[in-house]
């Protein structure tokens, strides 16, 4: 052993092998102690009790990374190489302060490569004259260890572990310890080496190898599941509140406290398309239509309907400012915008509250009492402490579904008349039609989802399961539904088949709640968002993930859309600007 650590290549190669065996199990270790136990409670007591527990796990991970190189610089007869371990917990603590109060992994690497590699110079200075050049690459692999394996596997902040999967876990001990091994073999084989032109082309011969195989990996495994192949965009607005994607993917809406601006954007170009300027950033509501060609604009005394292709106002009415509107929608062509009211607020109420709501049609090109219609008048008397109500247009622009608590009911737009009432056992959540406008489906009692027959009001399937999200494929062939258990924190999308009301699979994805999905218009891909952060994409039906994009600085959720079938819109509000993603599926 003594003669193989003599030459330049042996200590070399012994030195990445014990550090990266280490380093990655002592990570593997701690991470599943971590993810294994329960989040804590947000007492501040509980928490840092907690937090110590955590660091009592992370010093397994320092002590087996330390342990590796300390039996090499025994074999190596290193002065002072018993003391070696010191250090290296003493860096995973400079990690583990950082990450809890900053989140970045690229300052934490460098806090704790500034205090492993100054910890490790004291006892590398005794063998050898240069051992001061020890801190800065210390500094300079740790960070880049923790800072391009944590961008990669989406960590950002040490709470975040408890959503990660084991993929996600192996991601990050493998492109840590990696770089770690390689990283500092190299640099203490040239230091401990007195012939530095002799130790520089036996380490490039050595690189090699390991080189060709990172860029073969890097090339031939990631891309099927990197989600740094997202290109990254970062929009100029200064405290956004809120942005939006439009339905088909090509526009994207920001909200900011500045100015009281509603900022258009087009997601080809990334260029600024319109800005609308509002009365009171604090009272108005923005939605896209279905169509993504209007904009639902409500101020503090009127709805605004904005033609976004003529960037100009399609109609206006004037409200009560005190007016409560529950819910709204635009027609796919803009001639008609649903309208639920109410004198009550949105919100909880006392079981024993009356609640009355108007279902309104107003057609904007229309002047005068004709301009809206109250096509019903519905009072809700048991509550049971939360009220229920929306309705959307089918994609022809023809119906309209409402469902107030046990109610479903499908109007006729242009004759403002009443088609049906839908058959229901409970109180029903947001309709949903499918985009040819064949099925309607509605969350129902809030464990089961129906799926009726548009002609005829016929029940086509009864399905089992909470709703957080739902959406119809493209080609009308499938119903993805995510929902879970907020006790357990367990989170799934289901996909059913919508001809035989059969399971095509359950995914279980996500480590809170789903509340976006999407299918690409070729009804091959799905992508949920989640209050996580993350967004993951799938091959459908088949199940197979294909990528996934983790961001954890930016406000949950983050917003989704397809712009193509091999193009996706990921878009979230981050403390100074916001961030837009753009994923190739």
């Amino acid at each position: 052993m003594k003669k193989l650590l003599s030459s330049t290549l042996g200590f070399w190669f012994a030195w990445g092998c014990a550090t990266f065996a280490g380093w990655f199990i002592g990570w593997m270790i701690s991470f599943w102690l971590y993810t294994s136990s329960n989040q804590p409670p947000a007492e501040s007591f509980v928490v840092f009790v907690y937090a110590l527990i955590v660091y009592v796990m992370w010093l397994i991970w320092a002590c087996l990374a330390g342990a590796g190189q300390t039996v090499v610089l025994r074999f190596r007869r290193a002065s002072g190489w018993f003391l070696w371990g010191l250090p290296t917990v003493l860096g995973v603590l400079g990690i583990f302060v950082i990450w809890v109060f900053n989140g970045d992994n690229f300052w934490g690497g460098a806090v704790g490569g500034l205090l492993a590699g100054t910890g490790q110079w004291l006892i590398l200075r005794r063998n050898f004259p240069r051992a001061g050049w020890w801190i800065p690459a210390s500094v300079l692999v740790w960070s880049l260890s923790l800072g391009l394996a944590g961008a990669y596997a989406g960590l950002t902040a040490a709470p975040r572990l408890y959503h990660w999967r084991l993929s996600e876990g192996l991601s990050f001990g493998l492109i840590s310890g990696l770089i770690m091994s390689v990283g500092s073999a190299n640099t203490l084989a040239l230091l401990w080496n007195n012939n530095l032109k002799r130790a520089l082309g036996a380490l490039a011969l050595a690189n090699i190898p390991v080189a060709a195989a990172c860029l073969y990996v890097a090339a031939v495994i990631f891309p099927y599941y990197n989600p740094l192949l997202a290109s990254s965009y970062s929009l100029p607005q200064w405290k956004a509140q809120e942005v939006t994607i439009s339905p088909d993917g090509r526009r994207l809406l920001t909200r900011s406290m500045r100015y009281w601006q509603v900022k258009l954007w087009d997601t080809e170009t990334m260029q600024l398309t319109q800005t609308l300027p509002v009365d009171d950033w604090a009272n108005v509501a923005v939605y896209f239509s279905q169509s993504s060609n209007h904009l639902f604009i409500k101020e503090r005394d009127s709805i605004i309907l904005w033609d976004i292709e003529q960037g100009a106002v399609a109609g206006q009415l004037p409200t009560d400012k005190d007016a409560n509107i529950w819910d709204q929608a635009i027609s796919p062509d803009g001639q008609f915008v649903f309208l639920l009211t109410s004198p009550t607020p949105r919100g909880y109420f006392r079981q024993d509250t009356n609640i009355k709501f108007d279902v309104q049609l107003w057609e904007p090109a229309a002047a005068g009492e004709e301009a809206v219609k109250v096509l019903d008048r519905v009072l809700v008397s048991d509550n049971h402490g939360q009220v229920f109500a929306a309705g959307r247009f089918s994609p022809d622009g023809r119906l309209l579904a409402v469902g107030i608590e046990q109610a479903m009911d499908i109007w006729d737009v242009h004759q403002a008349t009443h088609r049906r009432q839908l058959p229901l056992q409970a109180w029903a959540g947001e309709p949903v039609f499918s985009p040819g406008g064949t099925f309607l489906a509605a969350p129902v009692g809030g464990n089961q989802i129906n799926i009726w027959e548009v002609d005829g009001g016929a029940l086509r399937h009864t399905l089992d399961g909470n709703v957080t999200a739902m959406a119809f494929s493209p080609d009308e062939k499938m119903l993805a539904v995510a929902g879970g258990n907020y006790r357990t924190k367990t989170w799934t999308v289901t996909n059913w088949d919508v001809a035989t009301g059969q399971k095509l699979q359950n995914l279980p994805v996500h480590g809170d709640a789903v509340s976006r999905l999407a299918f690409s218009p070729n009804s091959q891909l799905l992508a949920s968002s989640a209050d996580d952060n993350i967004v993951r994409v799938w091959k459908v039906p088949g199940g197979q993930e294909k990528t996934h994009l983790t961001r954890y600085n930016s406000h949950p959720p983050l917003e989704i859309a397809f712009a193509g079938n091999d193009r996706m819109i990921v878009a979230g509000v981050q403390p100074e600007e916001v961030g837009v993603w753009v994923i190739e599926p």
